[in-house]
């Protein structure tokens, strides 16, 4: 049920503190319509913890996005928060996974999709990195993010790797958010998506160091059977030693 979806989805972000009648009209200015069935709810979060920033006074000097992919969200983080850094990562270009993943090993694909991405890259704000995330904390060791968005592998290890790394880049009032997160308790893994995000998070916040929340991705009539969520998490400041 499309209502239930969205009821959901706004008693989540009001518990964290975002709108979404608010967000829904700020939205507005980029054509963006919550019940488009392809929309995926990232988009949403973000331009709400947007308004909910602003509200708080809270500066937003840097953000860190893992899997620029076509660098789209990339560009809509630097538009929606024009005087912020906006970092974001990818494997190289030269790499056989980053090649054997979404087509791009086919001939033409590269070259076109390269170029998509360099259109998105441009905007001033934004910081691009040709790196595998394993060595994010090597690279960024100095450096402290206001929100970070996992969206790269989401297979363990290197999805775990990915969220133990960001929290290490964090500061007390960071967010860390994590894209497809599959819900199910059992082993559930394929190609591109696997519930071994959800483990870690969960595992995180059983000994107390993240407060987690879910949002549904899409909101779509029929689901098959990997539903998948958006994750937001804030540090739990009442962590045990």
């Amino acid at each position: 049920n499309l209502e239930n979806d969205i009821e959901y989805n706004e008693t989540v972000l009001n518990d964290i503190g975002v709108n979404l009648n608010e967000t829904i009209e700020y939205l507005k200015n980029f054509e963006i319509n919550i019940r488009d069935e392809n929309l995926s709810w990232h988009y949403v979060l973000f331009a709400g913890l947007k308004l909910k920033f602003e509200k708080e006074n809270k500066n937003i000097k840097k953000i860190l996005e893992i899997g620029t992919l076509s660098g789209e969200f990339a560009r809509f983080l630097s538009k929606i928060f024009p005087d912020t850094e906006v970092y974001t990562v990818d494997l190289e270009k030269k790499n056989s996974q980053f090649l054997n993943t979404y087509n791009r090993d086919k001939e033409g694909e590269l070259n076109y999709y390269l170029k998509k991405r360099d259109k998105n890259l441009e905007n001033k704000n934004i910081k691009f990195y040709e790196f595998n995330s394993f060595y994010l904390f090597e690279k960024f060791n100095d450096q402290k993010f206001d929100i970070i968005w996992i969206d790269g592998n989401h297979i363990n290890p290197q999805v775990s790797f990915d969220i133990f790394q960001s929290l290490k880049l964090t500061h007390k009032t960071s967010v860390i958010c994590v894209d497809d997160i599959i819900m199910q308790k059992n082993n559930y893994k394929k190609k591109y998506v696997s519930n071994e995000s959800f483990q870690t998070l969960e595992y995180l916040s059983k000994i107390n160091v993240l407060n987690n929340f879910y949002i549904t991705k899409r909101l779509r009539k029929f689901y098959k059977k990997e539903k998948k969520y958006i994750s937001i998490s804030f540090l739990n400041h009442d962590k045990k030693n």
